[in-house]
């Protein structure tokens, strides 16, 4: 079987990555998506803040998320934690309190909500239910009809934070929370950035590979399109169960991105139309001013593929 580098952890980088030299990235990407070896405390804390810890639920390479009961308000919350490795280190520390600046900003339907900030925390709303990657590993692919609800929820609240001069910067499945009930929401704001500067005057780049853009890799800058390209990559996912781009190697991998046309969505799950191809060729274009404009214009696009009749737009699913 061919080995393949789907590259889901974040990747962080100095300096802006030129496409002939992405083949170089491999040793790049691989150590800064190493966790650091230092050992977590023993126990995990009964208390953090006012709230009571009930249990761990997940965890990634620089927090740790607990489920805790908050007595103010009678409700249980998700607290998450930066662990130990991490408090102490600058860069973390600022993107942590980033996504506390940019939680305090946004209010919609289609985002988990920050309740509350603490030192070395951050407390949203508890949301019951599975990750869309949680629910493609366990299901596979998932059908027009149901898809279509969960991408226009992310496409919203895509759009109502590009509004606010918020990128988000880390879209992918992982990221998007399929709440009991049918709701969508995107989470984790925790490499997203204020204002529409580059980010190549510091020359970095943040996020997770498979889900980047081309622009995001060769030059190491992220806006509002680049957001949009990685919901693309994220509903190709979703249709057909695996990301568009797939090679044997890191290196080629980058590349792939950088400088390939992505394999046609039909022909990967033959039950969709051909239709979808050119919607998805489009909003996975290499040139971001070739994208559609926004996530409403997507997904209307691909409601043009899949649903008869006149279109009126994208909305929060039904709860």
């Amino acid at each position: 079987m061919e080995k393949t580098h789907d590259l889901e952890g974040p990747a962080t980088h100095e300096g802006p990555l030129p496409l002939d030299t992405l083949v170089a990235a491999e040793t790049l990407v691989r150590r800064s998506s190493a966790v650091p070896d230092v050992a977590e405390p023993a126990a995990d804390p009964e208390r953090i803040g006012r709230y009571e810890v009930r249990s761990v639920l997940g965890e990634g390479s620089m927090c740790r998320v607990y489920r805790a009961h908050d007595k103010a308000e009678g409700r249980d919350v998700a607290v998450k934690v930066l662990k130990v490795p991490f408090a102490s280190d600058p860069r973390v520390v600022e993107r942590f309190r980033g996504e506390a600046a940019a939680g305090r900003r946004l209010g919609h339907p289609a985002l988990v909500e920050l309740l509350d900030v603490g030192p070395d925390y951050l407390v949203q709303e508890l949301v019951e239910g599975e990750s869309l990657a949680t629910r493609l590993r366990r299901r596979g692919p998932i059908c027009p009809e149901a898809a279509l609800p969960i991408l226009a929820a992310v496409a919203e609240a895509l759009d109502y934070v590009h509004a606010r001069a918020v990128v988000h910067r880390d879209v992918k499945p992982s990221n998007v929370l399929l709440v009991r009930g049918g709701a969508a929401k995107l989470a984790d704001f925790g490499i997203a950035r204020l204002g529409w500067a580059p980010i190549t005057r510091t020359g970095e780049v943040i996020g997770t590979p498979a889900y980047m853009a081309p622009e995001q890799l060769s030059h190491g800058v992220a806006h509002a399109p680049s957001d949009l390209y990685s919901l693309a990559v994220v509903t190709q996912e979703t249709l057909t169960g695996v990301r568009p781009f797939r090679r044997p190697s890191l290196g080629a991998f980058l590349q792939s991105i950088v400088a390939d046309e992505p394999p046609r969505a039909s022909a990967v799950n033959p039950a969709l139309p051909a239709a979808v191809d050119l919607v998805l060729a489009k909003a996975l274009a290499k040139d971001p001013g070739k994208r559609y404009p926004d996530g409403r214009a997507f997904v209307a696009a691909l409601q043009g593929v899949f649903v008869p009749g006149p279109q009126t737009g994208i909305s929060q699913p039904a709860r």
